[in-house]
């Protein structure tokens, strides 16, 4: 290991002593210290005696490193002794330096010299933790900051009644760039560039220069937010707040400004995808063009509202290398014939909606979570504040790293390995919703028809075709990535206590693990009367093909 040279002390530039959080030991009454960072350019110069007044000294624990220009170290002196040492903050103090060595000898005793440089190195190879170690808690920490702003993203999705498949745009924008933002400064980590759709490569942070990721995560997350939320002044506060934390808390102010700007590039540079991805182009296509045809989807009470995103399939896949590339199983041949397989299904939807358990009735209200939900009452409709599916997932991911102490950056890997599997399951559910030639038909448009003309289903039918399953199919991705990240984890979910929902909160639900959430999620569906049960079935296997394809073609660990 190099040593650092003898040196003089202005070499050593002033740095800021250990945060007030960090413990510390008070020095021998005779020994002087001082915080200070070492400037390698100017080697082989002595070191002067210290002369700065007594204060307290944080002793890091031993740890093989070279010393380079931006180490913090720490300068030591014995008052009237004459002897110095310089060493850094990460190791032992291995050199004795003086103007003339022989003569501080002379000075002290043998004794005294060989105990005092024996309590020093005791104290410091032992005592507390290096500064990496506080890092390490301060960015373990962080991942509240993760999860904070998640919650905040799906707050404002709520409330601007955004379709799923566009929330699950935002939460895969928002996560990746919130991930890339960070992950330079954790070396286990690796970057999506390259493994994902349309990012070949990311800006790339200063060398030699300090960054606070928590900083650099948060601007990205600002960028993300401001782009594509139509709520910029909510995110503003968001930001500043988080920023005034980091502030009072100590960080310097060009390491903020510097983490700042590196982590804007990162989502500007992830924005520059979002406005070629193919969304932009199809807010400008004109009027869907529904078709007419036996088993075709047709629009559904009580609004008989126009199709959701009919075009998704348009849009870029993030890992998948095409929106049809993992194929789904086909809807059951469409008849009206009683007896066919067709008409059977829908009898079961119809059957089991009318002798639906109080259970049965909470699951189907529990797994609603449709984000365009409408009331109405008389004449008058208004729609109510639903969580989406993918906001849904998006907390239990949430539950997950929380359950798991996961820290700053296992938790943004989650939220990101969980967002973008979600988003590539409902770019390949809605290729198969609006390309099928038969077979999208909805239970409520069905049997009205052709079973009972007054018969409404328990939940309301969202305005897109039946098969398959966009439920079932997100939640079995979701579900299939956080048993990849998590394993089996049993864990409550406490998502739908965020909404009121009829007489009061949802309760909350238990799971063993997250295939059994993803299942239920399914069985929802059929219990609300929105799906048949073949759809169902479909939706969960293309989920967990999806969610296997994504964990083995994308590697986030080195």
């Amino acid at each position: 290991m190099t040593e650092p040279p003898i040196a003089n002390a202005s070499q050593y530039a002033a740095f800021p002593p250990p945060h007030p959080s960090e413990k510390t030991v008070r020095p021998h009454r005779n020994q002087a210290t001082k915080w200070a960072r070492y400037d390698s350019t100017h080697p082989g110069l002595r070191f002067n005696p210290v002369t700065s007044g007594t204060s307290s000294l944080s002793f890091l624990r031993t740890r093989p490193m070279k010393l380079r220009s931006d180490d913090r170290v720490i300068l030591v002196g014995y008052r009237n002794r004459g002897l110095q040492y310089v060493a850094p903050a990460f190791e032992a103090p291995r050199r004795v330096v003086h103007t003339s060595f022989m003569q501080t000898m002379k000075h002290l005793s043998r004794t005294l010299c060989s105990t005092a440089l024996a309590m020093i190195a005791m104290a410091v190879a032992t005592a507390l933790p290096m500064r990496a170690d506080d890092d390490a808690k301060l960015y373990h920490d962080a991942a509240e900051i993760v999860q904070r702003w998640n919650w905040f993203i799906t707050d404002i999705m709520v409330d601007e009644i955004r379709t799923p498949c566009n929330i699950s745009r935002v939460y895969a924008y928002l996560d990746m760039a919130g991930y890339e933002a960070a992950r330079p400064g954790f070396p286990n980590f690796r970057s999506f560039a390259g493994q994902v759709s349309g990012l070949a490569s990311l800006p790339q942070p200063e060398a030699g220069k300090r960054y606070d990721w928590r900083v650099s995560m948060v601007a990205a997350f600002k960028v993300i937010g401001d782009e594509l939320t139509f709520t910029a002044g909510r995110v503003d506060s968001m930001y500043d707040e988080d920023m005034s934390r980091f502030k009072s808390s100590g960080v310097a102010a060009d390491v903020i400004e510097r983490s700042r700007a590196f982590g804007e590039s990162v989502a500007k540079r992830l924005m520059q995808r979002a406005k070629t991805d193919g969304y932009v182009k199809n807010t400008a296509r004109a009027r869907y063009v529904i078709p007419k045809g036996p088993g075709l989807w047709e629009p559904t009470p009580p609004d008989f509202g126009d199709p959701v995103d009919p075009f998704w399939n348009d849009v870029q896949p993030w890992v998948l290398k095409s929106a049809s590339q993992i194929p789904i199983n086909p809807p059951k041949p469409y008849s009206t014939k009683k007896g066919s397989v067709f008409y059977k299904q829908a009898m079961e939807v119809y059957t089991i909606n009318k002798n639906l358990s109080d259970s049965e009735k909470l699951v189907a209200s529990f797994w609603d979570c449709n984000p365009i939900h409408s009331f109405h009452h008389g004449h008058v409709m208004f729609t109510s504040r639903q969580i989406s599916p993918a906001g849904h997932w998006i907390n239990i991911t949430k539950i997950a790293c929380q359950k798991k102490g996961a820290g700053m950056m296992e938790s943004l890997q989650a939220y990101a390995m969980v967002s973008i599997s979600v988003a590539d399951a409902f770019l390949s559910c809605w290729t198969e919703k609006y390309g099928i030639k038969d077979g999208g038909i909805r239970p409520v448009t069905y049997i009205r028809r052709y079973i009972d003309t007054a018969w409404l289903p328990e939940i309301q039918t969202p305005p897109f075709p039946e098969h398959s399953s966009g439920h079932s199919t997100i939640s079995a991705a979701a579900g299939e990535m956080l048993t990849h990240l998590f394993g089996e984890m049993a864990f409550d979910d406490n998502t739908e206590t965020y909404l009121q929902y009829r007489d009061g909160h949802m309760p909350v639900r238990s799971f063993p693990n997250f295939m059994t959430a993803a299942r239920e999620a399914a069985m929802s569906r059929l219990w609300g009367g929105i799906h048949f049960r073949h759809s169902n079935e479909s939706g969960t296997k293309n989920g967990i093909e999806i969610a296997d394809y994504i964990w083995k073609n994308v590697h986030t660990r080195n």
